[in-house]
């Protein structure tokens, strides 16, 4: 009688939406840069250059959640597409193109 009434108990877990995190991230990512130009054009260094690797950090983390969740969003698809062309243009014309 109770067997149809009755539902298995669910366990929660933690999950992670690795597509949130790729958004913060990269939020996190611009504005970190965007923040350490302000400090380098404002005569911090030491500022620009924590901001810098704050980051670096969180591109790192972008890249991350990107590859997590790779299979299932276009977008992640579409980020990791941009990123690898971000890194093309830094190798070619990193050295100041000579």
């Amino acid at each position: 009688m109770q067997s149809g009434l009755m539902r298995p108990v669910r366990q929660k877990t933690f999950s992670v939406s690795w597509l949130a995190g790729l958004r913060w991230s990269f939020g996190g990512y611009v504005t970190g840069t965007l923040l350490a130009a302000g400090a380098g054009a404002l005569d911090f260094p030491l500022l620009a250059q924590v901001m810098l690797l704050a980051a670096a950090v969180c591109f790192a983390a972008s890249l991350v959640c990107a590859g997590a969740c790779f299979r299932g969003s276009k977008i992640a698809r579409w980020y990791l597409l941009l990123v690898l062309v971000m890194i093309m243009v830094a190798v070619l014309f990193g050295n100041g193109g000579g």
